[in-house]
């Protein structure tokens, strides 16, 4: 019925993998009641119970107070991941660590809009990623994080000094996927000249990921990728099948810049 590789996906233990598959590659639209079963089964699973058991203070993982380190395990990276595995965005949980979030980086946003800078902005497209899936779109310190990541694009192509002061792509994806969440209605004219932007870095990127996808050709990359960022094509933002060693038992090295 369906090719060996939707067959392997529809395989997997991580329900949200599932989901996705449905979803995006089968097409089934949102109120079939086989999406409404997977969805079920997310918010079930082990996979979010664990990353939600693993808080240390209600909406802190550790250290506390903290949210980068230790990788990745920490607030950021634990919050990044249920977006991943579509947690109930209303989880109370959820909803303590997104403020958190939101009130612990607002002040470093508002300095860096003042100064320019446009450095770590993959950070920033990842934060603002979950956070607009956390419903917080109206928060108006949010509404700077748009702004900011916004501007890195179609002012500084994502320059960061980590990357030597140049455009960085990975930053301008992350950026983009950030962008994305934000409902057509929401878009003013200043994120949908980021997310059409002809800057020399997007163009390269859509050229690569164009070619990836089958659609190769600058122009033609450039389509597929806008088309993605306006919701005119298919999301393929799968979480990747190895989330199921958790559900093994596998154990895998956790890196960390702090001793626990």
């Amino acid at each position: 019925m369906y090719s060996p590789e939707i067959s392997w996906l529809l395989e997997s233990k991580v329900p949200s993998i599932r989901y996705k598959t449905y979803q995006n590659l089968v097409g089934l639209p949102a109120d079939h009641p086989v999406l409404i079963e997977e969805y079920r089964n997310i918010q079930s699973s082990t996979f979010i119970q664990h990353i939600l058991d693993q808080q240390v203070i209600p909406g802190q993982w550790k250290y506390v107070n903290h949210f980068y380190t230790p990788k990745y395990v920490s607030t950021h990276w634990s919050l990044l991941l249920l977006e991943e595995l579509m947690i109930d965005p209303n989880e109370p949980r959820f909803q303590q660590a997104i403020d958190f979030m939101v009130g612990k980086t607002h002040l470093e946003i508002e300095e860096r809009l003042q100064s320019s800078d446009s450095g770590f902005t993959c950070l920033w497209g990842n934060i603002l990623r979950y956070v607009l899936y956390a419903g917080f779109i109206d928060d108006p310190r949010v509404s700077d994080l748009i702004t900011y990541v916004s501007r890195s694009i179609y002012q500084n192509e994502c320059a960061c000094y980590i990357n030597d002061h140049r455009p960085c792509s990975w930053g301008l994806i992350r950026s983009l996927w950030g962008l994305s969440r934000i409902p057509a209605s929401y878009r003013n004219a200043e994120i949908q000249k980021a997310i059409d932007g002809d800057s020399k870095a997007q163009l390269i990127l859509a050229e690569l990921v164009g070619t990836v996808v089958g659609v190769p050709g600058t122009v033609q990359g450039a389509k597929f990728v806008r088309g993605q960022m306006r919701g005119e094509g298919v999301g393929r933002s799968l979480i990747g099948k190895k989330m199921e060693d958790i559900g093994r038992g596998k154990k895998r090295k956790k890196k960390s810049y702090f001793k626990d």
